[in-house]
């Protein structure tokens, strides 16, 4: 039975459609039956008294698909991002601008990633946590780069779905040790479980299979110091994903700030090697 006053008679063809398609969206997920309940009821009269239901009904259906409805499916591009690391060059960029716009366009110019900047920018916390989602929804994995190892901004932004951190400055095996436990749920680490956060899909999966099935994000620590051999060993024993050399920095403290002289390129090639 049809709730709310009576469509125009031109419209009735795309009502009908609507209800059909919400309610196909609603044997997938079970708050699209929610939604409908509470759209239906809300018609609101237009010119002429032609109801603007319809177009409520299409808001409804926007929310329950977008952007992903099987459970883990975001997921999906960070292990795909971690199993590429080990077998190609990837090509990522930094974001130092707030807004959509530049996750948009990282997307259509191919990037692999974005490493979202919290160091060398004025990005704000809620601006980070909606570029990581934006990112989310175009299939396009964000790390987020902090000046230190701030647990509960870690847990943050795992929660609102970045793929991984970056750290920045590590020169001890206690901030990997620390970086790792913040990354990881008990009993390997000591991350937060919340299921109802972005990362958990809102609890649409259960927290079993969230804590369990979901890959763990990845984890990159900057070197920009002359770490000695022993140093460089501690870090890159620890189980992190990429180790990432601050050039610039490593030259400013080794004396030559900006320039790659040949003892600064020689401390990269023992670094790497």
């Amino acid at each position: 039975m049809r709730v709310g006053p009576r469509l125009h008679p031109g419209l009735e063809a795309v009502h009908d459609e609507h209800h059909a398609l919400v309610a196909k969206a609603a044997s997938r997920y079970a708050g699209a039956d929610l939604l409908h309940r509470q759209v239906r009821p809300a018609s609101l009269q237009g010119p002429l008294g032609v109801t603007r239901q319809p177009l409520l009904l299409c808001l409804a259906l926007r929310v329950v698909i977008s952007p992903y409805n099987t459970p883990m499916q975001a997921d999906d591009k960070r292990v795909g991002l971690r199993s590429r690391l080990r077998e190609e060059a990837l090509v990522g960029l930094f974001v130092k601008l707030p807004g959509f716009e530049v996750i948009d366009c990282a997307k259509n110019a191919g990037f692999d990633f974005v490493v979202i900047d919290r160091e060398h920018s004025a990005l704000d916390e809620r601006t980070v946590l909606d570029q990581i989602a934006y990112g989310r929804a175009l299939g396009l994995p964000a790390l987020v780069r902090l000046p230190e190892v701030d647990v509960p901004v870690i847990g943050r932004l795992l929660d609102a779905g970045a793929a991984g951190v970056q750290v920045s400055d590590v020169t001890k095996r206690e901030q990997v040790d620390t970086l790792v436990a913040a990354t990881r749920f008990p009993p390997e680490g000591e991350r937060g479980v919340a299921p109802s956060v972005r990362a958990g899909h809102y609890g649409r999966v259960p927290v079993s299979e969230y804590v369990h099935a979901a890959p763990d994000p990845l984890l990159v620590i900057q070197v920009e110091r002359a770490l000695n051999r022993e140093e460089l060993r501690a870090l890159l024993a620890a189980p992190i994903d990429v180790c990432f050399i601050g050039a610039v920095d490593l030259s400013a403290n080794m004396g030559s700030t900006g320039e790659l002289t040949p003892d600064v390129r020689g401390r990269i090639t023992a670094i790497c090697d």
